[in-house]
């Protein structure tokens, strides 16, 4: 497959997600905190698995296992701290 073509998946694929997401949001008015729980739990599972299968190894392969491990860090602090700074 060509890059092109590849890049059409990719986008019909996202914005068939986003307009099946917003149909259910319309459909289910009234939500409970199980479902809604239940939904950022699986969307919060899909990024960790892409993550950790996908960008990590990329990274260690173009920068090196150390940048790879210092750009993590800088990560996980930056989410910390925007984390503490909007929650308070």
């Amino acid at each position: 497959m060509n890059i092109l073509t590849i890049t059409l998946i990719g986008t019909l694929v996202c914005a068939f997600g986003t307009t099946f997401g917003a149909f259910l949001i319309v459909i289910l008015k009234k939500t409970n905190n199980i479902l809604m729980s239940s939904i950022i739990g699986i969307a919060a599972g899909l990024m960790l698995s892409v993550v950790t299968f996908d960008l990590i190894p990329e990274s260690i392969e173009t920068g090196g296992l150390l940048l790879a491990v210092v750009g993590t860090i800088i990560g996980i602090s930056f989410a910390i701290i925007l984390d503490y700074f909007c929650l308070t």
